[in-house]
């Protein structure tokens, strides 16, 4: 038996390496990372949607910046309201497929303008983010991994899951890749390939980019 200690992460809170802390993430930034200002701390993670209320843990910290690693999504963001695909949230593949593409296309153009005032450019008319006249189904190239979902199961081709190097997640139900790199994977996947293993080298497939 063990006691799991939360830390509520507030304006006057202390918080050491390795502490579970709860907050709801601030600003998405550019590269798929969040920034996060409670009282004077900076909270910086990989992933997270403004609105959020995670679970993290402490990965290193100061006074005035932590930086922490997503362990579960207590409460969803209030902006996501769209239908993502079957896999969102375990796979690592996306991490906003959940907001309306136009909320999407809002907060990458704010990213954008955020990162020329970093720079001090200045100067420019800003014209707008193109759309996509697909929103799905758009992608023609991919890169996949092999593996298994379990410790000598059969061959699996997919995703990583996220936040982990070494697990697979099947992406069957994938709302952003192109149908005919669907069918490579599906046939790559009928179990007359072997994989690659570290401990037996003469295994060959290891990651497949299409």
């Amino acid at each position: 038996m063990f006691i799991l200690k939360i830390k509520i992460l507030t304006e006057d809170n202390l918080v050491k390496r390795r502490e579970i802390i709860e907050f709801e993430v601030g600003k998405m930034e550019f590269g798929g990372t969040s920034s996060t200002i409670i009282g004077k701390r900076n909270v910086q993670m990989k992933g997270g949607i403004t609105g959020q209320k995670l679970k993290a843990s402490v990965k290193k910290a100061n006074s005035q910046k932590a930086d922490v690693k997503l362990l579960e999504v207590l409460e969803k963001s209030p902006l996501e309201t769209e239908q993502a695909c079957k896999h969102f949230g375990q796979c690592g593949g996306c991490t906003i497929l959940s907001l309306p593409y136009e909320k999407q296309l809002e907060i990458k153009k704010q990213q954008i303008l955020d990162l020329f005032e970093s720079h001090d450019i200045k100067g420019f008319e800003f014209l707008g983010i193109e759309s996509s006249p697909n929103n799905t189904c758009y992608r023609n190239k991919m890169e996949f991994t092999f593996g298994n979902e379990m410790k000598d199961g059969p061959l699996t081709i997919g995703m990583h899951k996220k936040g982990r190097h070494i697990d697979i997640v099947t992406v069957d139900g994938c709302m952003l890749i192109d149908q005919d790199i669907s069918s490579y994977r599906r046939i790559l996947q009928s179990g007359r390939f072997t994989i690659l293993q570290r401990k037996r080298p003469q295994r060959l497939l290891k990651t497949l980019s299409c």
